[in-house]
């Protein structure tokens, strides 16, 4: 997770938090306990983190992310958050 925090910019605690409150699901874990981001998670975690910089709330981005993540954007692949949260 630090190295995931450090790519993003974010602080640990608010990836934990992400997670505790929906926005994204708790990852996957390696035999020793580690989070194991996929590169689908690494980008729902920068389209979160685009939207809070644009200053929608926790609620809003909630709604864009289950579209994204439900492909009720047009697409048919929900691998590129950002190039779905654009199409939404």
């Amino acid at each position: 997770m630090g190295e995931l925090a450090s790519e993003l910019q974010l602080n640990p605690k608010t990836i934990r938090y992400y997670e505790e409150v929906g926005l994204s699901p708790e990852p996957r874990r390696s035999e020793s306990g580690y989070r194991l981001y996929s590169r689908h998670e690494v980008e729902r975690l920068r389209l979160i983190q685009r939207a809070k910089v644009l200053g929608l709330s926790l609620v809003e981005i909630k709604e864009i992310v289950e579209y994204a993540t439900n492909r009720r954007c047009g697409v048919t692949e929900a691998t590129d958050f950002t190039a779905l949260a654009m199409q939404c």
